[in-house]
């Protein structure tokens, strides 16, 4: 995260007996849980693309890696009755059931629209070829929008009540 201290941050504005809500996608890792893909497939261009997601996020400073920390972030930061919630997002329009397949064909778009623009500027930025930028999201692309890939990421909601009382302003880092 960026500041490092969102979570503190959101503990000291709200109220006691308040709760507080973040929600974040892991973008890390690209899940199968129907064997269509497996993660060593040599057809696996989408993981290309989630590495790059993650390289990108870096560069940004917003590495990835505290999703898995979020609870204990709450925690730290003086929450109680911290809640973990995780839910599957499909990418693409694969899903059998309507709702599941808007989901998954508005999470295709929204990717492609995200890291098409600015995920691969700045990967470009940061002196890989243009043309490997290209032909990675390109291939990654294909994979995505392939209805016989049943892929997708894993959503998280973390939520916590912040006690009558919490001692406000603790400052927490998140490794």
């Amino acid at each position: 995260m960026p500041t490092r201290t969102l979570t503190a941050d959101r503990c000291s504005s709200a109220e006691p007996n308040g709760w507080v809500q973040i929600c974040e996608l892991d973008i890390n890792t690209l899940y199968c849980d129907d064997d269509t893909m497996s993660p060593d497939d040599d057809r696996n261009e989408s993981q290309i693309l989630m590495n790059s997601v993650k390289h990108t996020s870096r560069l940004i400073e917003y590495p990835q890696d505290y999703i898995c920390k979020l609870k204990q972030s709450f925690e730290e930061a003086g929450f109680v009755d911290t809640r973990v919630k995780t839910v599957k997002e499909p990418i693409g329009p694969w899903p059998k059931y309507g709702r599941l397949k808007k989901i998954g064909t508005l999470a295709l778009i929204l990717w492609e629209a995200f890291y098409g623009t600015y995920g691969k500027e700045i990967l470009k930025r940061d002196e890989i070829p243009h043309d490997v930028v290209d032909t990675d999201f390109s291939a990654a692309l294909v994979i995505l929008y392939n209805k016989n890939y049943h892929l997708y990421n894993v959503y998280y909601n973390v939520c916590g009540r912040k006690p009558v009382d919490q001692e406000l302003g603790k400052e927490i880092t998140v490794d």
